[in-house]
């Protein structure tokens, strides 16, 4: 937690944020019940391209109203997972 913000955002937030032209967003839905795991793509926008890049991801909901994200390593260069 801290000034980036706490979940991975639920649309592409378009180039050029987070430090690099090559963001990561939530392409799905984030779980509604303490305890659910959710498996979800993440996307990586670059460019006019929304989703360059695609994988999985899976995301808990926990006591508190926060969320635990289980984000896969990337191969390409530059790209950053963010938060809003």
């Amino acid at each position: 937690m801290g000034s980036g913000g706490t979940i991975i955002p639920l649309s592409s937030p378009s180039r050029n944020h987070c430090g690099t032209d090559t963001t990561g967003w939530l392409n799905g839905r984030l779980p509604k019940k303490i305890g659910i795991i959710v498996n979800e793509s993440i996307c990586f926008a670059s460019g006019s391209d929304e989703c360059l890049i695609s994988l999985q991801a899976s995301v808990l909901c926990c006591i508190g109203n926060f969320y635990i994200y289980f984000l896969s390593p990337v191969s390409i260069c530059n790209p950053r997972y963010c938060t809003t």
